[in-house]
């Protein structure tokens, strides 16, 4: 099940699309996709190609604890297991990166395909526009707000929830 969709552009990892079906966290799509430009910006560093496809997230037990000694090794911990955990899938070229929580049980070569199928159709639409917005959004703020941002690709909804339809059982 999807969960969440941020889709940001690539060079300032400011948020310019989101789509929220099912989130239990706060909506904070700025922060996400801050943190998925972290994880590439890590691939690239360990010398790979800066592309992330995947990553794992647990989603902590009510009630349980995960504890540090002084040394920094965890203490008690449950077992995990894959239906309480939340998947991170990335799609990324130059212009924008894809970003789609969900189940990790869910099926990743359909999801992988939607991921794609998003990446193309927002690029096709709007990548001439997020390009040209580029020096407004790596500015510290930058001058447009996130607010006018979704806004201006608001047009999108349609097309996720279509494509949404046709990769997702």
């Amino acid at each position: 099940m999807v969960m969440r969709l941020n889709i940001s552009d690539a060079k300032t990892g400011t948020c310019i699309y989101e789509k929220v079906w099912m989130w239990n966290g706060t909506s904070v799509g700025e922060g996400i996709c801050k943190l998925v430009q972290t994880f590439h910006q890590i691939s690239k560093e360990l010398g790979d190609t800066g592309e992330v496809a995947g990553v794992l997230f647990e989603i902590p037990e009510v009630g349980s604890r995960i504890s540090m000694n002084g040394q920094g090794s965890v203490g008690k911990r449950s077992k995990s297991n894959l239906s309480t955990m939340i998947k991170l899938t990335c799609e990324k070229n130059k212009i924008i990166i894809v970003s789609l929580f969900h189940s990790a049980t869910d099926d990743k070569l359909q999801l992988q395909k939607y991921a794609e199928d998003l990446l193309m159709e927002f690029t096709s639409r709007y990548g001439k526009e997020v390009s040209s917005l580029i020096p407004f959004l790596d500015k510290d703020p930058p001058e447009i707000k996130t607010e006018e941002l979704f806004a201006k690709f608001a047009g999108f909804d349609e097309h996720v929830e279509k494509s949404r339809q046709q990769h997702i059982l």
